[in-house]
């Protein structure tokens, strides 16, 4: 049995299957699945899978205000 990880992800916010897909890589991460490393012999399929993967999902079309002024907004500047 694994011991209860000290780290605690905060996903509020995410969208439901965002968030499911995050806990999905951490929790490889965390205990990797039997196939490990093997799965992927060289960097070059492991990164085509990922690509292939990324594509595979829609795009959110998301638009998020980075900017230090929405940031820092109401900090006292």
């Amino acid at each position: 049995m694994n011991s209860p990880s000290p780290y605690n992800l905060d996903l509020s916010g995410l969208p439901e299957a965002l968030a499911r897909s995050v806990e999905s890589i951490v929790s490889e991460l965390i205990e990797p699945s039997p196939a490990g490393p093997a799965a992927f012999p060289t960097r070059e399929e492991w990164a085509k899978a990922i690509q292939d993967w990324s594509e595979s999902h829609s795009n959110q079309e998301a638009t998020l205000d980075d900017s230090r002024e929405s940031i820092y907004a109401g900090q006292g500047e």
